[in-house]
This record gives C-alpha cells, sequence and structure tokens, in this order.
C-alpha cells in the first residue's frame, strides 16, 4: 500500500504510529495516522461505522495519488470533517534536556555577574550595607539555585530517554522491568530503579552501562536521593568564614561537567542503535530556546 511521506524525526526507535492528525465528523473524533493513512478512534469517541467511513475516504485519497498530509487533511475537510489537533509521540527526554541546558546558561549567567560584583570588591563579597549587597545574594542564590536544577533535570533526561527507547523498542524487557511481586499481602509493584533499566538497555543494544557518564550519572542519583529525603542535623562548616567559592554542586562548572556526562550518554546510547544524537539532545538547540535562531 502507498503510505504518507513523513520525516516526523529521526529515532530509530521510534513507533510506527507516531504522528497523526484528529479529525470530528459530528461527534465522532478519529484519528488518521501519518504513516498509513490507518483510522482509530479517539478512544471512546467515535463510533465503528465512523471510523470505517474515514478509513474508505483515506484509502480512496490515497488510490488517487494524494500522499502528502497536508493536501490529505484539505481532501477530508472538504468532506465535511474538521481537523482538531494533531497526536504526537512525545519524547520527555529531549524536552526535560533543553530544561536542563537553559537552568545552565541561567546558572553561568548568574555566576559570570556574581563574579563581576567580587572583582569590584576586591575578591571578597560587598559589605552588607553596600548597594551591591542585595544584586550579590540574587545572583548568588539564582546561581544554586539553577545548579541544583539543571544538575537533577539533566540527570533525569537520561533516566527518560532509556524508559522510552525500552517502552517503545524492547517492551516485554519494560514490562518485565515493570512487573510486580508478590508478598503476604498480596501483589504489589515492583518496579526496577534506574541502574537496572540501564543495565538491560545496555545488554539489549549493546554499550557500556559502567562508563564514567553512567558513575556520574550514579552519584547524581545519590544527591538527589540525599535531597528528597534531607533530614533536620547539625552542619559543621570548617572553611574560612569570608570564602566565596561556591561548592562544586553549585558552581557553573560542576553542571558544565555533569551536562557533558549526559551528552556523553546520549552520544553512547544513540551510537549503540547506529544514529547520531538528534537535536533536541544536544546544546545546539540552545541558541534556538533563547530565540536566537
Amino acid at each position: 500500500m502507498t503510505t504518507l511521506h513523513n520525516e516526523h524525526g529521526p529515532y530509530p526507535f521510534t513507533p510506527h504510529h507516531a504522528l497523526g492528525i484528529v479529525f470530528r465528523k459530528d461527534a465522532d473524533h478519529m484519528v488518521m495516522w501519518v504513516e498509513d493513512a490507518s483510522v482509530e478512534a479517539v478512544p471512546g469517541m467515535a463510533t465503528d461505522a465512523a471510523v470505517a467511513e474515514l478509513q474508505v475516504l483515506t484509502l480512496s485519497l490515497l488510490s488517487a495519488g494524494v500522499s502528502n498530509p497536508a493536501r490529505m487533511a484539505e481532501r477530508i475537510h472538504e468532506r465535511g470533517y474538521d481537523e482538531v489537533t494533531d497526536i504526537r509521540f512525545n519524547w520527555m527526554s529531549g524536552n526535560l534536556y533543553q530544561d536542563a541546558v537553559r537552568l545552565a546558561d541561567l546558572c553561568r549567567e548568574a555566576g559570570d555577574e556574581r563574579a563581576g560584583i567580587l572583582a569590584r570588591n576586591g575578591g571578597k563579597h560587598p559589605h552588607e550595607n553596600s548597594l551591591d549587597w542585595p544584586r550579590w545574594i540574587d545572583r548568588t542564590l539564582t546561581m544554586n539555585a539553577c545548579a541544583v536544577g539543571a544538575r537533577m533535570i539533566a540527570a533525569a533526561s537520561v533516566e527518560a530517554l532509556v524508559n522510552e527507547i525500552l517502552t517503545v523498542r524492547f517492551h516485554d524487557s519494560f514490562l518485565t522491568l515493570e512487573g510486580e511481586t508478590s508478598t503476604k499481602k498480596g501483589k504489589r509493584p515492583s518496579r526496577a530503579g534506574f541502574p537496572a533499566r540501564l543495565k538491560k538497555l545496555a545488554e539489549l543494544a549493546g554499550f557500556d552501562h559502567e562508563a564514567e557518564w553512567a558513575q556520574s550519572l550514579a552519584r547524581e542519583r545519590d544527591t538527589r536521593h540525599g535531597l528528597a529525603h534531607a533530614k533536620a542535623s547539625y552542619v559543621y562548616d570548617f572553611r574560612d568564614p569570608d570564602s566565596v567559592e561556591p561548592s562544586p554542586s553549585t558552581s557553573p562548572q560542576g553542571v558544565e561537567e555533569m551536562l557533558a556526562a549526559v551528552d556523553h550518554a546520549f552520544a553512547s546510547i544513540f551510537g549503540a542503535f547506529g544514529v547520531a544524537v538528534p537535536a533536541t539532545h544536544r546544546p545546539e538547540m540552545r541558541p534556538v530556546i533563547r530565540g536566537e535562531g
């Protein structure tokens, strides 16, 4: 059968039905999948007869040589259907990564301005009564918050990518990892953690799950676990009270090191499938996010 032209993405593990157009006729809502012009009901929102009617129409348009999705949508609209929206397979890992790099940019900007304030004050933090003090506090807090957020979200983007690939490409393994365990009170969910998921994907795809980038991610998970399970306690701080150096975990340099580990993770995982890292998972997208490109 002739199929519609589709360039929905570079992923070798994208599901066959990754992009569709939702049409409405009267009270019925149907999805026409761009990949092969097949038609399904939006769950609970269309009768079998309505689905069959639209399917006959799409197949007749294909037979007539109409294979461009936009042209097909126009012809379907001419037959009394309203185009409601698109439906796309959601790759959250790319979204998370771009959120992380944006936070990293904000962390760097705050760090640069903070360094400028230090330079104006002879390498020391400004006096509490000085004009620089409010901005010093704002830039320091912003740098710290963006650093923590960028590191956490960047690590989460790799975890999301591993889940996405397992879900689509190795679904049986994914279901096993999402399995149940029996207890005296019955069955309860027994979801495998990220280390087990990463190891399974590495076995299936053929990459090193114990590389340096994986160890960096493990350390980041420990940090995140510590934040999520923080307890009230005393803190001993033996640093110089006049110290202005940020901790490694909240410095712009520390964030860049974490993002470098994530970049290596993406290169290893996508490389195992024989493809380059897509733009959504590369820092080159940063100018686009900032509106500069």
